[in-house]
């Protein structure tokens, strides 16, 4: 394959500008926020009561309310705006939806939306296999680059052996960004308050053990959330622009470092002394967020889209916070991007009626019911009456791409990665692997496949 030049820049630079209780997102440079944009096209009834009736098949990860429930209500008000639309709506959990997606596309009858995930690990997989088509004719007509900014990360070429630059091929209505939500009152029963240094963090982890409380509540059955620990570990350590061209292949980074190393060894050494939920590996991530939800345990370390659950359940209760950098007052880096992206099936008799599908969901009209599922969207939005927690994610988000903090996830690096690394990261949580292991591991699936690419 070929390898991304230098010269490509795909690391998204996003612009968060927060202005007279308007959130106004673009992913670009300074001067291209969202807030300006107003003349592009939102999308038209293109199907008529007096049509044949059609059945828009749609596929997607959103299994978890409160992101299940919006996508059902926005599937109803497009269908009420096209009669004689249905929209037959197939949603499965982010692993077994991954499993599958490829499959389902290759099949006789395929869907004709489905959401993807950036990177080689399934958009580049199915741009290589021919499954998706190109968007950019949409993109014209409906205005998106324009008004959101810059999408390079959901650009490739044709053949998909490129990324970062081509043909756009997907869109997302929201991003995420990850951090940690925290119990008030357990924080105040401890005698705490949120911490300003990463050491005030592991001490307050400490004494949450210390009193009976589980410190970081954290469910690894399904590899990725163990994953995202060790990235939160590991941006303690890495520089964002290393992290950024290990991702997306470039300047030969290896991934066999001493700051990966001692991450990892920070996590390992985390599980054995308690400070993650007993049998992390073995337990499911909805399991441990339903009983954070439920009042158990001080923090819990994973991205926005929990943020309309724990806003539910816990009402005032829970607050977010960004993992604090080694020093009070620096702007700490944060994993995060656009959330997944809505694609158009390349053999869909129905291109038209997905795209304007699509363009419903990424409409400006939807976006205050994004807002207040908990999630962060792309469109300009009112913020005058956003629950505390929500404005806890928005500060957050502000901050870290304002100052250029934001990278992308590990499991991007290659098709095969979350098995990978997710599977190593469970070595280092049951104790059966060190953190040389580890390191290793990642390291030589992550070289032979840059070595293809080559």
């Amino acid at each position: 394959m070929i390898r991304l030049s230098p010269r490509v820049r795909v690391a998204i630079k996003p612009r968060f500008v927060l202005v007279s209780g308007v959130i106004a997102f673009a992913l670009g440079g300074i001067g291209s926020s969202a807030a300006a944009v107003t003349t592009h096209s939102e999308p038209t009834t293109l199907h008529s009561a007096k049509a044949a009736p059609v059945t828009l098949v749609v596929w997607d990860a959103f299994s978890r309310d409160p992101r299940k429930s919006l996508i059902d209500k926005f599937n109803s008000e497009f269908e009420k705006a096209h009669p004689g639309v249905h929209i037959d709506r197939v949603t499965k959990e982010f692993n077994d939806y991954n499993a599958t997606v490829k499959l389902v596309l290759s099949s006789p009858n395929p869907p004709d939306v489905v959401t993807g995930n950036q990177g080689w690990s399934a958009d580049g997989v199915m741009i290589k296999a021919g499954l998706l088509a190109p968007l950019d004719k949409y993109d014209k007509e409906y205005g998106w680059s324009k008004r959101f900014g810059n999408l390079d990360e959901l650009k490739w070429s044709s053949d998909g052996a490129q990324w970062g630059t081509g043909h756009l091929y997907g869109v997302s209505y929201s991003s995420s960004i990850n951090g940690v939500f925290f119990n008030k009152a357990n924080l105040k029963k401890l005698g705490l308050s949120v911490p300003k240094t990463f050491a005030e963090f592991v001490s307050d982890m400490a004494k949450a053990k210390a009193a009976g409380m589980i410190p970081l509540q954290l469910g690894d059955q399904d590899k990725w959330p163990g994953t995202q620990n060790f990235q939160m570990l590991q941006d303690m350590y890495t520089s964002p622009t290393v992290l950024r061209n290990w991702i997306y292949g470039r300047n030969n980074v290896s991934f066999a470092t001493p700051a990966n190393m001692k991450a990892a060894a920070m996590l390992k050494d985390w599980a054995s002394e308690g400070y993650i939920t007993p049998g992390s590996i073995g337990t499911p991530y909805d399991a441990v967020n339903a009983n954070f939800a439920n009042g158990q345990g001080l923090f819990d370390y994973t991205g926005t889209w929990e943020t309309g659950l724990f806003a539910e359940k816990m009402k005032d209760n829970v607050g977010f916070f960004l993992v604090p950098a080694a020093s009070a007052g620096t702007v700490p880096l944060a994993v995060g991007s656009l959330e997944l992206p809505w694609h158009v099936s390349a053999r869909s008799t129905h291109k038209d009626l997905a795209a304007a599908y699509i363009a419903f969901i990424m409409s400006k009209q939807n976006a205050p019911a994004v807002l207040k599922s908990g999630e962060i969207p792309v469109n300009p939005v009112s913020t005058a009456h956003v629950t505390p927690v929500i404005a806890d994610t928005l500060r957050a988000w502000k901050e870290v791409t304002g100052a250029d903090k934001l990278v992308p996830f590990l499991d991007w690096a290659t098709p095969d990665m979350l098995l990978t690394v997710g599977g190593a990261t469970q070595g280092l949580l049951g104790g059966q692997s060190s953190p040389q292991t580890f390191v290793d591991t990642v390291q030589s699936h992550y070289g032979a496949f840059e070595k293809a690419r080559q």
